[in-house]
C-alpha cells in the first residue's frame, strides 16, 4: 500500500512538471510571440486570451509582451 502511494506521488509529480512545460498562457493584456529555434514563422504572434500549447524549451520558447500603457 506504502508503494502505491508513492507511485501516485511521483505520477502527480511528473504530470504537473509536464503541463508546466507543454503550455503557457496568454493574458488578456498580452500578446506573445512563439519562436522555433528562435525564429517566428508564420502564426506565431498569439493574441488571443487562454491557455495555449507548445513543445518544451529547446524547441520552442514563448515571450509575452505587455499592451497597458
Amino acid at each position: 500500500m506504502q508503494s502505491l502511494i508513492r507511485i501516485a506521488i511521483v505520477v502527480r509529480f511528473v504530470a504537473a512538471i509536464a503541463a508546466f512545460t507543454f503550455s503557457y498562457t496568454v493574458r488578456f493584456t498580452e500578446s506573445a510571440v512563439v519562436t522555433t529555434f528562435g525564429r517566428a514563422g508564420d502564426g506565431a504572434i498569439q493574441t488571443e486570451p487562454g491557455l495555449k500549447f507548445k513543445l518544451p524549451y529547446p524547441l520552442q520558447s514563448v515571450t509575452q509582451c505587455d499592451h497597458r500603457l
